[in-house]
């Protein structure tokens, strides 16, 4: 059971509220078939008396640099399967190369994809997600215990390859294809929210198609290159693991 707050901590979470949560500091989304003149009245009746107050500046910080391949050990000797995750410090969403990465994850995923049918390997996939600050290009996969030092090494000289040689016409093709058939079911709502969440221009889900068509393959491995210069890979290993697995890179 959870413990109740204490008046200390109730404290703690109301001045919180109250410095954070202001009526100048949010961002309300409304996507239907409904008149202004009725949003205004509700947002007026339910949110009227909300506070304003100084906004208070964001103290986020970048990652720091791993300047060399980095093995986190979490041993579960009573895990089935290992879970791997690993990746480097990618790109924000702002970032003039981001749609780049994520054609990045996406080739990086099917290539995984392919070593695990060999592998054992299930639960496989790679992304680069969204992020005001640079955010991770990663992938994750679970694999028996037998077969995860294999498997580490496999994914993780699948994405160096990535910088030392120029991906085929036809991966590139598969990329583009799954991220513009995501893209395309996405609402106007999700559009909206992502806009206001990475302080992405007006025009970016208008934008975003021709971006991604003008991907080429030179690009991917550009910003892989681009990526590993700045850090080395980190790999978060979890279950019944061993001395043995040590990417190399």
């Amino acid at each position: 059971m959870r413990s109740r707050p204490t008046a200390e901590s109730t404290g703690d979470i109301h001045d919180f509220e109250s410095r954070f949560y202001l009526a100048n500091n949010a961002v309300a989304l409304v996507v239907g078939p409904i008149r202004h003149e009725r949003v205004v009245r509700a947002f007026k009746l339910l949110f009227g008396g909300w506070v304003k107050g100084p906004v208070v500046p964001p103290t986020f910080r970048q990652p720091q640099r791993t300047t060399e391949v980095r093995v986190v050990r979490v041993v579960a000797p009573e895990a089935s399967k290992v879970e791997l995750r690993g990746g480097v410090v990618g790109l924000k969403a702002t970032d003039e190369d981001f749609v780049v990465g994520q054609v990045v994850a996406r080739v990086l995923e099917a290539r995984l994809k392919r070593d695990a049918a060999a592998q054992q390997a299930d639960r496989v996939m790679a992304d680069a997600p969204s992020r005001r600050l640079a955010g991770p290009i990663y992938f994750s996969a679970s694999i028996t215990p037998e077969r995860a030092v294999a498997f580490s090494r496999a994914a993780t000289d699948s994405f160096a390859a990535l910088a030392g040689s120029p991906i085929t016409a036809e991966e590139l093709a598969s990329a583009k294809a799954s991220l513009a058939s995501e893209r395309g079911g996405r609402s106007v709502g999700d559009h909206l929210r992502e806009i206001e969440f990475y302080a992405l221009p007006r025009t970016y889900p208008l934008t975003y198609m021709t971006r991604l068509e003008a991907v080429t393959a030179a690009d991917v491995q550009r910003v892989v290159q681009r990526l590993l210069a700045a850090n080395a890979l980190t790999v978060v290993v979890l279950g019944p693991v061993s001395e043995n697995l040590k990417p190399q890179m």
